[in-house]
């Protein structure tokens, strides 16, 4: 069952050295893009796999990641009025020191990847269907897509003995310094996670030890 499967599921940082076959995260990876929903099925965004090939990139995105977080923040503390403290985001980029690391990015759509009827729609700019076309334009849809493919591939990675780190401790997407990773990432990333086999048994000690939990089920649903 899909709840039990999910029961199975925590936040992995530390991976083993034990390298999925690479057949495996494409099978899976395939079984998520036909499972997953898409706006008029357009999926307006891309995921770049960093795998054991490219330990280089995963490296320098990691580095770039842990350094600029925190410089980031500061460019924008004036508008928060809050104090931002310089720090390495070392721990919160661990994920991305896994096999496998997804990078999810914006793209540019063709046209040749949707039918006449459906493109014509979508220039005829009707609605929001402009920023479908508009390149590497990022929108509520995008991140809202991004989660869904998460989750449905979070749960076959579980399925497969597989463990998933999730990772949003990066700059900012106005930051100007993407442009040192931007061979890497081509485009904005939205999102990344990290993928592998793991010696962990349950979830990390600040949930084990109760100073991180979730708020009360109303406080979040309004039935």
């Amino acid at each position: 069952m899909l709840e039990e499967t999910l029961k199975k599921r925590w936040h992995e940082r530390y991976f083993n050295k034990t390298i999925p076959e690479k057949s495996l995260i494409q099978e899976i990876l395939q079984k998520t893009f036909e499972l997953c929903p898409s706006k008029q099925l357009v999926f307006p965004y891309k995921i770049e796999v960093l795998g054991p090939d490219r330990e280089r990139d995963k490296k320098r995105f990691r580095d770039f990641c842990a350094i600029h977080t925190s410089l980031s923040a500061k460019e924008h503390q004036d508008d928060h009025k809050s104090k931002v403290l310089q720090y390495n985001s070392g721990s919160g980029t661990a994920a991305l020191d896994a096999p496998y690391v997804l990078l999810f990015t914006s793209r540019q759509i063709d046209s040749n990847e949707v039918s006449e009827e459906n493109w014509n729609r979508i220039v005829s700019g009707r609605g929001g269907y402009f920023t479908t076309v508009t390149p590497h334009f990022v929108s509520d849809t995008n991140l809202i897509e991004v989660g869904m493919f998460s989750m449905i591939l979070t749960a076959l990675c579980i399925e497969n003995d597989l463990r998933i780190g999730y990772c949003l401790c990066m700059p900012g997407r106005k930051y100007k310094q993407w442009d040192q990773v931007s061979d890497i990432t081509k485009g904005k990333v939205l999102f990344s996670l990290g993928i592998g086999y793991s010696d962990s048994v349950g979830p990390s000690k600040p949930v084990l030890r109760g100073t991180e939990h979730r708020p009360p089920f109303e406080n979040v649903v309004k039935i």
